[in-house]
């Protein structure tokens, strides 16, 4: 199965490190972040593919978890 998280915020990285501590492989995992920064850093520690299309990160997966702040919701669904 694949997973895409939607928010690379605390919450989202934590996300992200608890299932490849858990063995799943960074390949099955997606992460889309709201700044170039932010998805550089998080990409480049975790290994993980991260974007910051939203919507292409979710298309296609088998798991979307929303890890941002019910306040950002409707920014991440614009």
């Amino acid at each position: 199965p694949t997973v895409a998280i939607l928010g690379a915020g605390a919450m989202g990285e934590v996300l992200v490190g608890g299932l490849l501590r858990a063995g799943w492989p960074a390949a099955s995992l997606g992460l889309a972040a709201r700044r170039e920064e932010r998805r550089a850093d998080v990409e480049s520690r975790t290994g993980v593919s991260a974007s910051l299309d939203a919507a292409g990160c979710a298309s296609g997966a088998d798991v979307v978890v929303v890890a941002v702040k019910p306040s950002d919701v409707p920014r991440l669904l614009d």
